[in-house]
């Protein structure tokens, strides 16, 4: 049972604020990204150093039910904490709602071109 730690932070792209993801699989980029993890891995997302996040605000996900056991929830400092399931199977795509510390509120599924459709982050789980 590891730890898979997601680090969030604000990137600036031609001017334009986008959600940057890394994980500690080396796994990272703008808006979406799919981190692997095993069943029973304890998954944590967490502000970045420098990362001009206020607080991550809320993680959505359409099937929280099957991909853990417990969370994700929001602990000290920002951080959320998911436990996965030993009965998880497949991808997750989810959604991260942040605040800026400029104190914008904003929420991604992730962040795309101007005319692209966004593309959420997924969690997949290993079989």
């Amino acid at each position: 049972m590891a730890k898979v730690v997601i680090y969030l932070s604000i990137a600036d792209r031609n001017g334009k604020n986008v959600l940057h993801l890394r994980d500690t699989g080396r796994i990272c980029g703008d808006g979406k990204i799919v981190t692997e993890v095993s069943r029973g891995d304890t998954i944590i997302w967490k502000r970045d150093s420098n990362s001009n996040l206020k607080s991550i605000t809320a993680l959505s996900f359409a099937k929280a039910g099957e991909l853990f056991d417990k969370g994700p929830s929001k602990g000290c400092c920002s951080k959320w904490t998911g436990k996965v399931s030993q009965n998880a199977k497949g991808e997750y795509p989810y959604r991260i709602d942040y605040l800026t510390c400029s104190t914008q509120k904003s929420s991604a599924a992730a962040t795309a071109g101007d005319d692209e459709e966004p593309q959420p982050p997924i969690i997949k789980v290993k079989p």
